[in-house]
């Protein structure tokens, strides 16, 4: 069974990493994205130092959308108590 892809990637300023996706029921909207770096060798501290390191961005909440598709503006009024 997959449950995720990665693709290799270059940034702006020549650094490659992985580009990275994974899939399952039991996450936000049914996937993850990240990226994955590698540690640059003069940044190890020591032989047990990580090779790689993963970043994730947590998503934006999405907000609620009216029946018409619209987003409802946000104001003192809606406090929902």
């Amino acid at each position: 069974m997959n449950i995720g892809s990665a693709w290799k990637k270059e940034s702006k300023d020549g650094k490659k990493y992985m580009s990275c996706v994974m899939q399952s029921p039991f996450l936000p909207d049914g996937q993850i994205t990240f990226a994955i770096f590698p540690v640059a060798a003069e940044d190890k501290k020591s032989d047990n130092s990580p090779d790689y390191v993963l970043v994730w961005n947590k998503p934006k909440p999405k907000q609620a959308q009216s029946s018409d598709g619209a987003t409802p503006a946000q104001g003192d009024d809606d406090i929902p108590f």
